[in-house]
């Protein structure tokens, strides 16, 4: 059985994206973006998500 699926890599993806886009924002600008924060939960919740799924055919 696989591991991770698809919708585990789009979460995955999407954190990843997500924390470099708050680092860098944060060391070039001083600033934290906001969208930055809803890419991040997006992610979060897909990874809940993904495994709940997987949890549920067992």
């Amino acid at each position: 059985m696989k591991r991770f699926n698809m919708l585990h890599w789009a979460a995955f993806i999407l954190i990843i994206i997500a924390l470099l886009w708050l680092t860098i924002s944060y060391y070039s600008l001083r600033v934290i973006p906001s969208y930055a924060f809803l890419v991040l939960f997006a992610g979060v919740f897909l990874l809940i998500l993904a495994e709940y799924r997987r949890s549920k055919k067992k």
